[in-house]
């Protein structure tokens, strides 16, 4: 952060689903400023309110809301919600009404 001045109120959120996946040399540096926060995985009834919040606009069906299937169980809100987004964006192009 060259030039920065040291009275300057700078704030980073640094997100990440996979921390595992951080590069080992930046964590002593990264342990200094960051304080690590865990998000548990929504539970069944989540996933369903996730779904329903991100397909706005869309039909989905029952069995997609309920999100009840054993593979879906790891499925975080970032991943539903880039999930809703490609639907989304499918349904536009098979319509021939793709942006």
């Amino acid at each position: 952060m060259d030039g920065l001045r040291e009275d300057a109120a700078i704030l980073f959120v640094l997100t990440t689903n996979r921390p595992d996946q951080l590069e080992p040399r930046s964590l002593p540096v990264l342990a200094e400023w960051i304080k690590p926060s865990k998000f548990p995985l929504p539970d069944d009834e989540g996933r369903a309110k996730l779904v329903r919040l991100y397909s706005r606009g869309l039909q989905v069906p029952a069995e997609v809301c309920g999100c009840r299937r054993p593979q879906n169980k790891k499925a975080s809100a970032a991943f539903i919600k880039e999930l809703m987004r490609r639907c989304a964006q499918f349904v536009l192009k098979s319509q021939g009404t793709e942006p």
